[in-house]
């Protein structure tokens, strides 16, 4: 089964073969329903994903590296940031974001 992850960006952390996908909201909350670890290092993400789960998501800065048949929802900001903004969720909203999956296929 493995690990579901939260990530707050879209990133290979580790090797292997991977898929990455782009999914739906609805997906995400499937995908989330039952247990998940949060390796989510910013506040403003946790928040948008607690408001889509209806459910608490901490902030949670660990190293995570995805074994096989693990995968990672990452919430990807529609654009590039200048240089050490911190976003609120009113900036995250406003720029836009779009979810994917990534998953360790190896």
């Amino acid at each position: 089964m493995g690990t579901t992850y939260l990530f707050n960006t879209t990133i290979i952390p580790n090797t292997g073969i991977f898929n990455v996908e782009k999914i739906s909201e609805e997906q995400v909350k499937n995908l989330t329903k039952n247990e998940f670890t949060s390796a989510i290092g910013h506040e403003s993400t946790a928040k948008v994903f607690s408001i889509l789960l209806e459910k608490e998501v901490s902030v949670n800065r660990i190293h995570a590296e995805l074994g096989c048949l693990d995968k990672a929802v990452c919430l990807k900001i529609k654009g590039r940031l200048p240089e050490g903004k911190i976003l609120t969720i009113d900036d995250i909203k406003e720029i836009g974001y779009e979810f994917f999956l990534i998953e360790r296929i190896d």
